[in-house]
């Protein structure tokens, strides 16, 4: 074609212009608006501060009407623009904070409208006036009754004229609580003596409202306290659940947890307990008549017929209740199957009162036993034959005695009080036969370390005597009232006589008016007696010796009088007293005085009395004055500042020294003898007197050293005899003991730790150096121990003044408490069958009954001295306590005891030590009763200590041998540490090396690298890696929670850090004796060796016996059985746990009888393919009045064999047709997201396989069946 006729030029089209012309409002669309800007405010944060309601004058009210321009709306801020709740519980009250804030120059009124919306009706304030340059917060309170989501709104209003909303948005929930414990098993820890037993629950509160709740349908067996609270937010809350199984064995109950706005939950609780039957041998308690103020004490023996451990206790209130004055000792206590006890039933009261009602005694798990008591106390008939008390005009200084008769014509004897007190120039003898010895109330009593204090400086005003006696049935009691003036006064008052049981002035039969006047006397004398005291017999050889006391007579008269002066009794006919010159008609002048000098020389030791009558003007047949001249002739001895010399207990191969004193009495220069022991030769004791041998009047106190070494543990108790001119001896006890210990010389250790250090050198022992000098300590009056540095001379005083300083000091050691705690907690779970939870009291009131039946237990025998009967009065029962307590010693002593140390006296409780040996009976000296006064609590409670150790060390410690660590599971005797040395240790034994040895192995299992050798029981486990290398090389599977723990720096932080750590995961394990945290990085190490022995005992019980492999079924569950048996005589209760995958599950808790089998079931349930593995735990608890069986540890596997069909699913379809199938797929868990693979199994195929005959089977195992 021509050009230009193929192509047609291409015509470019603009596309159509469909866009309107910009305007500021468009037609058809809602107008701009211009809102307030949004302002970063903390909503949940409310406001406290809140603005006034409404303008209040005419200035504010006109800015508050004004229309706001653009400019100042995007003045203000609010803050949040929307509001979300997010989820709230129901039932309430959940607030946030709107902000408005007013940047402009002028105030504005802001008024929020809910609309009469009833979820928002208690939104407050409803309205505020904002300052300008201010921000104001309006509480928006959502409260919503209905699970549901709530979409609303609420406007604010600006002035009045702007309006803005703000939408809202929440989902109401159900409030929801969760339990720590769906299910509770209540037992009987093995010390436990109480009718009940706790457990505690948290009720969890996930949500972020408070949560209300109720505990209802509780049951007489079963309480709940609190039974209603708040949770808040975020929070929990502990409940704690009580069980009393009265006079039931078993019980199971289900309380219901309602909480409101919620779901209810169910709690299901169970207990049990063995079946108690007490039978009493006697069921009446008798006391017949008693006098107020007298105790009457009869026993009664409870028997166990049953054949379980049982419990038995008293409600102390309801024995008050309905027999007052009636106390029984012990109240509460545990009797063997088979065995009895003897309690004893005090009566006492110091009123008149019948008793007549039952005594019960409630028998935990059976039938409470009634016993009968009746006692009529009485006030006894009384009355005074003396009519009247009335002793004159006395002179200053001369004396009157009257005598008081008190008949008793009732049939029991009438306890008195004389409380002169007020009165000190009154003095009262009572005679011996009226002497009263009140049991119950010692006259004083051991006072505590922290009461002691120096109070001789101390200025008190003089009193009179207070004393009390005892008058006897159908008796008359006669007492000597003296009046002896020492100032111008007359007295007239009511004889302060009170009758026991009786108000003071009550008993009109006792009421005497008593009358004294003193007067001036015509003499006054220097002393109104004289009183020589105790002095030593003057020998015949010493023919010019005597012993003298002046009295000087002086004429206050206003004339001149005349003396005579004579002395007379049987002392002055045998020249023991006499005058040195006989005053017969000497004239006196006024004012002037004249001196009689007393000789006094005895001849033997016995008292010698007489009278020095002085006669006036002639007078003779009555004296004017009659001066009682007395004194005691002793014959010269020694003595010692101490009752025994303790020395310290310390390592083998060390000195151990004493000082201490012998007092002279009477000897004018004497050079002291000695004889040591006999057995000198095995007891290798060294005397030494540092400022010489010779004793006398100027040196009255001679310091002597005494020092012992052995290079072989020892203990021993020898006498030192001291010897006179004349052949007379004096002993004094020397006890002492070294060892190789660290339950032994801990105190020791403890005092002198800056003195000595431990070296552990590889292929040689432990031993414990000494680097620095030994300083000798003493007890301060706040019972704190200081160290003479031999600098000080008042430091050096003190410590010469306390006798026994070292011994008191090692006594502060053993008695402190935190280490007393930590030792009852160890051994009333791994030693005592009865607990001791007051110490020393429970040991002083069941004299030693849990230690003696752990010796009788360990040893297979009786100890000697225990069944005797009780005495007749308090101090036969304290000789017969303190034979039993000797020869228990003697038995421990018979079995290795290193107890020489342990004095058998200083077990007794004070008041029956002070019977023995502070009455006078019992030969203390005068001047060594105060320290007993002082220290005898300290030193008691470092006695019961000292013993308690050292059965420790005898019967646990002892049984840790290299033969055992050898055959030990989890040991592998390969890889044993070769560095350790059993023998030679001069601080360590045999068995301690073996646990040090044990722990190195177990770290070095753990941490291979950590070339740590253990060689202390401090310092290398306050870390507590050790001990969590211990855990994890028999339990690998708590790796997980003790991998945290770290080499630290040593600071405490970091200490209690992993020790946190440890506890926690020892908690988990349901071990039951776990030291806190704090104790674990910081405890001594005789606590921490007590720990090392449970771990040693207990870790092997945790190593898999076996492993008890399922055959597993997908989507069904399989069972198995564990057959266990009790071969013991005595129940056993395990606590059941699974570590491991979920698919496991068993029952929480096993009880076993007495030789009983049974067989328990464990369930595994496959939801998935995947094998299962976990280990079972069967942690044995302590019963009563039983141990805890071993732990027990066995593997679990599961694989899956076999399927159940889940659901079938038929379809139907033609040949080479596709049909789709959907296949429903379920997450099995409920709280986790599950990876699902989907496989497919030709079943048919695997069926017809199965069924046909060998040779028959297609190739690739198909085959074809209709």
């Amino acid at each position: 074609p021509p050009p230009g006729c193929a192509l047609r030029e291409p015509r470019l089209v603009l596309p159509p212009a469909n866009e309107p012309l910009y305007l500021k409002h468009r037609p058809g669309e809602a107008p701009a608006v211009i809102k307030p800007k949004n302002r970063v405010i903390d909503e949940d944060r409310l406001l406290t501060a809140k603005f006034k309601p409404f303008p209040t004058t005419a200035r504010e009210k006109k800015e508050c009407q004004a229309f706001l321009n653009a400019r100042q709306i995007l003045q203000l801020g609010v803050n949040p623009s929307s509001m979300e709740f997010g989820s709230v519980c129901v039932h309430a009250d959940v607030k946030k904070c709107f902000a408005v804030s007013n940047d402009t120059d002028q105030p504005i009124l802001v008024h929020v409208n809910t609309h009469g919306n009833p979820i928002l009706a208690r939104t407050t304030p409803p309205s505020q006036v904002i300052p300008a340059g201010s921000t104001a917060g309006f509480d928006i309170v959502l409260y919503m009754e209905v699970e549901q989501t709530y979409e609303t709104q609420f406007t604010y209003t600006v002035n009045g004229h702007h309006s803005f909303v703000v939408p809202l948005r929440a989902q109401a929930v159900p409030v929801m609580l969760s339990l720590s414990k769906q299910r509770v098993n209540f037992t009987f820890p093995g010390h436990s003596y109480q009718p009940t037993v706790s457990e505690i629950i948290t009720v969890i509160n996930p949500g972020n409202n408070p949560a209300d709740f109720r505990i209802e349908n509780q049951s007489p067996n079963f309480t709940a306290s609190p039974a209603s609270g708040t949770v808040d937010a975020a929070g929990s809350e502990e409940v704690v659940l009580t069980y009393n199984p009265g006079q039931t064995q078993k019980h199971e109950h289900q309380m219901k947890v309602t909480v409101v706005g919620g779901s209810a939950m169910t709690l299901s609780l169970s207990g049990e307990v063995d079946e108690g039957v007490i039978q009493a041998k006697s069921r009446n308690l008798d006391f017949g008549p008693i006098a107020a103020g007298l105790s009457a004490r009869k026993t009664v023996t409870l028997a166990n017929t049953g054949g379980a451990p049982t419990v038995f206790y008293v409600d102390l209130a309801e024995m008050r209740a309905k027999c007052p004055g009636l106390s029984l000792t012990p109240d509460k206590g545990l009797l063997m199957a088979g065995e009895t006890l003897q309690l004893t039933a005090t009566v006492r009261s110091e009123r008149a009162l019948k008793i007549d009602g039952p005594l019960m005694v409630n028998v935990r798990g059976g039938k409470p036993v009634k016993i009968n008591v009746k006692a009529d106390i009485q006030i006894p008939v009384v009355e005074l034959r003396t009519d009247e008390l009335d002793f004159g005009s006395a002179y200053l200084g001369a004396m009157a005695t009257r005598t008081l008769v008190i008949a008793n014509t009732s049939a029991i004897p009438a306890i008195f009080t004389l409380d002169l007190r007020k009165f000190p120039e009154f003095t009262v003898a009572v005679p011996d036969e009226l002497d009263f010895d009140d049991e119950e109330e010692p006259q004083t009593k051991s006072p505590q370390l922290n009461e002691m204090s120096n109070n001789s400086d101390l200025m008190s005003e003089p009193e009179g005597p207070r004393v009390r006696f005892r008058v006897p049935p159908s008796a008359d009691g006669k007492l000597e009232i003296t009046y002896q003036p020492v100032a111008l006064a007359q007295h007239t008052f009511e004889l302060p006589l009170t009758l026991q049981g009786m108000p003071t002035g009550s008993v009109k039969a006792l009421r005497r008016v008593v009358a004294a006047e003193a007067i001036k006397p015509r003499m006054l004398m220097s002393s109104a007696a004289v009183d020589f005291s105790k002095r030593v017999v003057v020998s015949a050889n010493m023919k010019n010796f005597t012993y003298t006391q002046d009295v000087t007579l002086t004429n206050c008269d206003d004339k001149q009088m005349t003396v005579d002066c004579r002395m007379k009794g049987q002392s002055v006919d045998q020249g023991v007293l006499r005058l040195e010159q006989v005053v017969s008609n000497q004239q006196l002048q006024v004012s002037k005085s004249i001196t009689l000098r007393v000789h006094f020389v005895p001849r033997s030791d016995a008292d010698y009395r007489a009278k020095l009558a002085i006669c006036l003007d002639g007078v003779t047949d009555k004296p004017y004055f009659t001066i009682e001249v007395k004194g005691s002739g002793v014959f010269p001895s020694l003595g010692f500042d101490r009752r025994e010399v303790v020395l310290p207990v310390v390592p083998t191969g060390q000195v151990t020294s004493t000082t201490f004193y012998v007092i002279n009495y009477g000897y004018d220069n004497l050079d002291l003898k000695y004889q040591l022991p006999p057995e000198s030769s095995a007891v290798p004791l060294q005397i030494s007197f540092p400022q010489g041998m010779m004793i006398g009047v100027v040196k009255t106190h001679l310091p002597v050293e005494v020092s012992f070494q052995s290079k072989k543990s020892v203990s021993f108790s020898a006498k030192i005899d001291f010897l006179d001119g004349n052949g007379n001896v004096y002993s004094i006890p020397v006890v002492g003991t070294t060892d190789s210990c660290t339950l032994s010389v801990f105190p020791f250790l403890t005092i002198h730790k800056d003195s000595y250090n431990l070296e552990h050198k590889a292929g040689k022992p432990p031993m414990a150096h000494q680097n620095s000098e030994i300083k000798e300590p003493y007890l301060s009056a706040e019972g704190e121990i200081k160290l003479d540095a031999g600098t000080d001379a008042a430091e050096a005083k003190k410590r010469t003044a306390q006798a026994n300083a070292s011994f008191l000091c090692e006594c502060a050691v053993l008695t402190k408490k935190e280490s007393v705690q930590s030792f009852l907690e160890w051994a009333n779970i791994n030693m005592f069958r009865q607990p001791v939870v007051r110490f020393p009291e429970d040991l002083l009131e069941t004299k030693g009954r849990p230690l003696i039946d752990v010796i009788e237990a360990s040893t297979g025998k009786t100890v000697p001295g225990q069944s005797r009967k009780g005495g007749g009065n308090k101090r036969e029962e304290a000789q017969q306590l303190l034979s039993a307590y000797s020869e228990m010693l003697t038995f421990l002593k018979s079995y290795g005891a290193l107890v020489n140390t342990v004095v058998a006296e200083y077990l007794l409780p004070f008041e029956s030590f002070q019977r023995l040996f502070m009455d006078g009976k019992g030969g203390m000296l005068e001047d060594q009763k105060p320290w007993y006064e002082s220290y005898y609590s300290l030193v008691s409670g470092a006695t019961w200590m000292a013993l308690l150790y050292q059965t420790v060390r005898l019967f646990v410690l002892n049984r840790l041998t290299p033969k055992l660590l050898k055959t030990l599971p989890g040991v592998n005797q390969k890889y044993l540490p070769a560095n350790f040395v059993y023998q030679g240790s001069n601080c360590y034994s045999s068995a301690e090396v073996v646990l040090l040895q044990w722990l190195t192995y177990h770290h070095a299992q753990i941490s291979p690298n950590d070339k740590l050798t253990v060689s202390n029981f401090d310092t290398d486990l306050h870390d507590c890696r050790v001990y969590a290398s211990v855990i994890m090389s028999h339990i690998p599977s708590t790796r997980k929670s003790l991998v945290n723990l770290r080499k630290t720096d040593g600071s405490s932080k970091a200490l209690f850090d992993n020790a946190a750590i440890l506890h926690a995961s020892l908690q988990s394990l349901g071990v039951d004796y776990c030291p806190s945290p704090q104790d674990l990085c910081t405890a001594p190490a005789r606590d921490t060796l007590l720990f090392c022995v449970y771990l040693f005992n207990t870790m092997p019980g945790f190593i898999p016996k076996a492993t008890v492999t399922f055959e597993g079924r997908l989507n069904d569950a399989v069972q198995k059985h564990i057959e266990l048996s009790n071969p013991s005589n005595k129940p056993l209760v395990y606590t059941v746990r699974i570590d491991g995958t979920p698919e496991f599950r068993c029952s929480e808790t096993l009880r076993l009888a007495p030789r009983d089998r049974a067989l328990f079931p464990i369930t595994v349930a496959h939801t998935a393919r995947a094998t299962a593995e976990g280990q079972i735990f069967f942690i044995g608890e302590r019963t009563t009045g039983g141990s805890a069986g071993i732990t027990m540890v066995f593997n679990l596997r599961s694989e899956v064999k076999t399927y159940r069909r889940s659901d079938t699913i038929v379809r139907q379809g033609r040949l080479y047709e596709a049909v789709s199938i959907d296949v429903p797929v379920k997450n099995p868990a409920t709280d986790t997201e599950k990876e699902m693979t989907l496989s497919i199994l030709d079943l048919t195929a695997q069926a017809g396989a199965a069924a046909a005959p060998a040779g028959q089977q297609k190739a690739g195992g198909r085959q074809q069946q209709k």
